[in-house]
């Protein structure tokens, strides 16, 4: 973006002026079949006038908006969706920074990312939270920023750059594209009363923004009813039907995420689907993708076909991919509907339930067509000490020997690998890249453990999150003798 998108007050004038036919739209769609995921309902015909990024007119006949200079986008056979919203993601998780994800997710439709980066303040802290906040607002798509919660999210079992604490989490708080804080891991401490856990969490309720759960336990006894009282906001880790319903029953958002990691749509959706709930509390997520995922199997619009698929009404499922999560962090009236006043982000596509994403708008600017990328997506000029802020120490002891990597391995690169939140099937690893590193991932104890086959460059770089969580034991490790420790640059690279 050249500069700041404007505000809705800013633009009032002129999208006043347009919609009464006083002014020109800069573009005005019309032919197709509007989902307006206000009211729950296809009206066909329907138009749409766009002026400074936002929807000026949306009604039957937008003729009057048309004049000198007006784009008009002819789509009969269409309809015309909102642009998709994702509750809940890791960047990182994609192997990514801001500008590579919002690029590979565009020509998906997706074109509001809710972020949590504490993988990368698990390593650097408020500065490198800052940077990807600063990325994220260069974007032509909405990425808006969470303050992480819980770095390092296993204290005294893992070696982090930076500690976060309450006093950060004020601080960021009053950034410009921080909503909220990311999901609370540590939900044993919020149950038992952690002043620092609770300290963090009334800093975010203070600036009035959202705190973001993460219970992962099947426990819905006294300490899930303490964790919500907490104040956590809504919760991701449910893996089944009476998850769903106990959150939403607590005045809780319960999303429903299906990533690289975690399908747990299919489980959860029966509590809209057979138990017949309120749609308006539930919401969809990735929570990681990595980048495989998102050029092989898409962003949003995958999570949107798999809820269809599971047996949710096609405009359900749409409303809880923009509105319900829109208005969930208190930004209905900014963005997640084709409605006066908010952002022009929109889809065209000629199939409510495959969903081939054929056209995006972002904040009224064309940015994907046919699966191509037309928007430039900025890159801040990354400082060097951070790129090289994580290293991968060499085996110390003699006689350790190169393991070839399996038959089948894919060439990926040296410092590549699948998601550190990516869970294999058991005792086996996901994936390994031409340089012989194997990852093996789980999300809960996300160590990553990497052999080497003594080809890989001196110094090369992975980025990873450790997260303790009580199924640890269930994991069968790396032999001992081919584990490496993965440590911040402020400490010396060791072997275990």
């Amino acid at each position: 973006m050249d500069q700041p998108f404007p505000s809705r007050a800013d633009c009032a004038p002129r999208l006043v002026a347009v919609a009464a036919g006083r002014a020109p739209a800069d573009l005005v769609i019309r032919g197709a079949t509007l989902a307006n995921v206000q009211s729950r309902e296809l009206l066909p015909g329907w138009q749409v006038a766009v002026a400074q990024g936002r929807f000026a007119y949306v009604g039957p006949d937008a003729s009057h908006c048309i004049g000198e200079g007006t784009e008009v986008v002819e789509a009969a056979g269409q309809f015309l969706i909102p642009g998709l919203i994702d509750g809940h993601m890791h960047v990182e998780s994609g192997m990514l920074t801001p500008a590579g994800f919002c690029a590979a997710v565009l020509p998906h439709g997706t074109t509001t990312m809710v972020c949590d980066p504490h993988e990368i303040a698990n390593v650097l802290g408020l500065r490198g939270v800052r940077l990807m906040h600063d990325e994220a607002i260069l974007q032509p798509a909405s990425m808006l920023m969470q303050m992480p919660s819980c770095a390092p999210s296993a204290p005294g079992l893992e070696t982090t750059g930076f500690a976060i604490d309450e006093t950060h989490v004020a601080e960021a708080m009053t950034w410009p594209g921080i909503i909220g804080l990311g999901e609370m891991m540590n939900f044993p401490g919020v149950v038992a009363g952690d002043p620092r856990m609770l300290a963090e969490m009334a800093a975010t309720m203070r600036a009035g923004k959202t705190v973001g759960g993460h219970y992962a336990s099947p426990d819905l006894g006294p300490a899930f009813h303490a964790y919500a009282a907490g104040g956590a906001a809504d919760d991701h880790e449910g893996t089944r039907e009476e998850d769903a319903v106990a959150r939403v029953r607590q005045g809780m958002r319960a999303m429903l995420r299906l990533g690289s990691a975690w399908h747990d749509v299919e489980a959860q959706i029966t509590a809209i689907t057979r138990r017949g709930l309120d749609p308006r509390n539930f919401i969809l997520c990735t929570d990681d993708c990595h980048s495989g995922t998102l050029v092989h199997e898409g962003h949003m619009d995958r999570v949107l076909r798999h809820a269809i698929a599971c047996g949710l009404d096609p405009l359900v499922a749409l409303q809880m991919a923009t509105v319900n999560t829109a208005t969930h962090f208190g930004l209905e009236r900014e963005l997640g509907s084709i409605a006066p006043g908010r952002r022009a982000d929109m889809i065209l596509t000629s199939d409510l339930r495959g969903l081939p994403i054929e056209r995006v708008w972002a904040r009224g600017r064309l940015v994907a067509e046919g699966g191509r990328l037309l928007a430039d997506c900025p890159r801040l000029d990354w400082p060097q000490d951070v790129r090289r802020s994580i290293r991968l120490a060499r085996p110390s002891r003699p006689g350790i020997s190169p393991s070839p990597p399996p038959t089948g391995a894919s060439a990926c690169g040296c410092a590549s690998s699948a998601s550190s939140r990516t869970r294999p099937r058991r005792g086996r690893c996901r994936s390994t890249c031409r340089c012989g590193t194997a990852s093996w991932n789980r999300k809960g104890m996300s160590h990553i453990w990497r052999w080497w086959n003594g080809t890989a460059p001196a110094g090369a770089s992975v980025a990873v999150s450790s997260q303790a969580s009580a199924i640890a034991g269930a994991w069968p490790s790396p032999p001992a003798s081919r584990m490496t420790a993965i440590t911040c640059s402020s400490r010396a690279p060791t072997a275990i």
